[in-house]
């Protein structure tokens, strides 16, 4: 610690700035700047609306002792959060799939990246005022869970951003349609408040049965929502990968390839560091996992768009 705060969570706050800002440079170096950068900043707070949600429904808690916070919510993780989700967002606009694909392929690089992330955080712990606490903390409902978190905890994540997604392209092409510039300002705001309308059925259908207490059932409802949304979204990914361009490495490799990586890379040194061993096999895993499909991303970028 640096006097009674923890050195890994004030890095971690150090490296969402520092992404954070690398995310707005590219925004305002796209081809269109005002609506990209608004986009990341907006998910921001959709995140914010949906993590308050998460925290005052007593599924979890978040550790107060931050120096940058959005109400209850460490505005580090909403701005690793929205870095995640834009990466993923950026190298959607290089794989030729249909449009409404997005959900599904934003979902599933986000989710990807969450599951490095989730067991590093969680089990990175320190004790205030007596209490044990990790960067946030879960209300565990059954004993087999995936490396002490929820199963429920990456479909919800999955969709959130994955249907974020979604409402932003729906924006773009509404804006662009009728040719309306207050639209086009105005949807990425829209897109972060009107998020629930869609998340809710969705939760009810495809991420957790609110409607049970019992533990079994729960577990296995989660968790087969969890394979069943993952393998759809590799489905999709496998089924158009044929028409993936080749990616400007100048203009847009940093975000799409050393985001993720960086993220990763991180994970992987604080949880072997620390001796995080509830985080050895997704750190290793899902790192590799994700960093072989940009792998074959860039096999096929050499040659800038």
């Amino acid at each position: 610690m640096i006097g009674e705060y923890s050195v890994t969570w004030l890095i971690t706050e150090l490296l969402s700035v520092v992404l954070f800002a690398l995310c707005m440079v590219h925004a305002l170096n796209s081809d269109k700047p005002k609506q990209k950068l608004f986009e990341l900043v907006c998910f921001v707070l959709a995140s914010a609306i949906f993590e308050h949600l998460g925290v005052l429904t007593g599924n979890y808690w978040y550790s107060q002792e931050r120096f940058m916070m959005f109400g209850l919510i460490p505005l580090s993780i909403l701005m690793i959060e929205a870095v995640t989700m834009y990466s993923a967002m950026v190298l959607f606009e290089y794989m030729n799939m249909p449009k409404w694909t997005i959900i599904w392929f934003v979902g599933l690089l986000c989710t990807i990246q969450d599951m490095t992330i989730d067991p590093v955080y969680v089990h990175d712990t320190y004790v205030y005022d007596g209490i044990a606490q990790g960067q946030w903390n879960w209300k565990i409902y059954y004993d087999t869970t995936f490396f002490g978190i929820p199963f429920f905890n990456f479909s919800s994540w999955f969709y959130m951003t994955g249907l974020y997604a979604g409402l932003l392209y729906l924006g773009r092409r509404l804006s662009e349609k009728r040719k309306s510039e207050k639209l086009a300002s105005a949807y990425p705001f829209l897109s972060a408040i009107l998020l629930l309308v869609p998340l809710i059925p969705t939760a009810l259908l495809l991420i957790k049965p609110i409607y049970s207490n019992n533990p079994t059932f729960l577990f296995l409802y989660e968790l087969i929502a969890l394979i069943l949304n993952c393998a759809f979204g590799v489905l999709l990914i496998v089924k158009y990968r044929g028409g993936i361009k080749p990616v400007s490495i100048k203009k847009d490799g940093f975000v799409i390839f050393c985001v993720p990586l960086i993220l990763h890379l991180y994970d992987i040194i604080v949880g072997f560091g620390l001796g995080i061993r509830q985080s050895y096999v997704p750190v290793v895993v899902f790192t590799v996992l994700h960093m072989a499909f940009l792998y074959a991303i860039y096999r096929k970028s050499k040659k800038p768009a």
